[in-house]
């Protein structure tokens, strides 16, 4: 009761870069190409640039085909209009066969077709903005995170809203996504209330032997429930990236996060304490 000692709660979790992003599927469509592969550098989407700056090329036979159907009718009605033009010259007022009846005609279908061409023309508008569409690109400088995106996508039908692959900026900052216990997380919340940042201490699972420092960012207000840790609270955690000499997305991660000092009786036996209440009060 009266011997203080640190009192820490652990959590599991993987370094992440902060600027990441999910590339979907604009439409409902089959992958046609994929130009880049894991790892290979990317940027940001320019349309003056399409095709130089495409990930993926994406083809939609149900669109193609109303493309060529909308174009064909504009010819049509374009034809159409230019022999109602010739036809309304010779019919002019003055001319040696010159009929009202006729010239009225004409002048109703002339304004008819141009009408329809109108119409036509905001079709076409759409259509081209669907294919423009069909070239994926990045919405940012960054890297291909999917591992194989290209035996992943190459040649499949997708639907409208699918991750086709992730991309992220690994030259910016990155941080520490650690998963709290949801019944632990009640003890770090009491200790963020200080006026300082928690520190927090963690090391790869990769290198065991070497440890970093961070302080806790951001607490989620929801739980998460996983089938391997149980229901979960995550947690993000910012570090100095230049501690780590080597940065890997998705690198396994034990942190500590320091809650300030307890009685030592309490740090060893807080988790039976806590069972001790749950089954008194409950």
């Amino acid at each position: 009761i009266l011997v203080p000692a640190d009192f820490d709660i652990r959590g599991r979790g993987e370094l992440q870069p902060v600027v990441v992003r999910d590339i979907f599927a604009p439409t409902d469509g089959t992958v046609r190409e994929v130009r880049v592969k894991t790892g290979d550098p990317v940027h940001a989407f320019d349309p003056g640039l399409a095709e130089e700056r495409a990930l993926v090329l994406m083809e939609n036979a149900d669109l193609e085909l109303e493309f060529r159907r909308v174009t064909g009718e504009m010819q049509t009605a374009e034809k159409r209009l230019s022999a109602i033009k010739a036809a309304r010259l010779e019919n002019r007022p003055g001319s040696a066969n010159y009929s009202p009846a006729e010239d009225e005609q004409l002048t109703a279908e002339q304004e008819e077709l141009n009408k329809t061409l109108e119409s036509l023309r905001d079709q076409l508008k759409i259509l081209e903005q669907q294919r423009a569409d069909l070239v994926v690109g990045s919405p940012l400088d960054g890297e291909v995170l999917t591992w194989e995106v290209g035996e992943l996508l190459d040649s499949r039908p997708v639907q409208w809203g699918q991750v086709l692959m992730t991309v992220a900026d690994l030259d910016g900052p990155w941080e520490l996504q650690l998963r709290v216990p949801d019944d632990h997380i009640n003890h770090v919340q009491d200790a963020q209330q200080a006026d300082e940042p928690l520190k927090v201490t963690f090391f790869l699972g990769t290198d065991p032997g070497v440890t970093y420092e961070g302080e806790v960012d951001e607490i989620a207000l929801a739980t998460e429930s996983d089938e391997q840790e149980g229901a979960t609270v995550l947690m993000t955690v910012k570090f100095d990236r230049d501690q780590l000499p080597r940065l890997r997305p998705g690198a396994t991660v034990v942190g500590k996060i320091h809650c300030g000092q307890r009685p030592i009786g309490y740090v060893w036996l807080h988790d039976l304490w806590d069972a001790v209440q749950t089954w008194v009060l409950f």
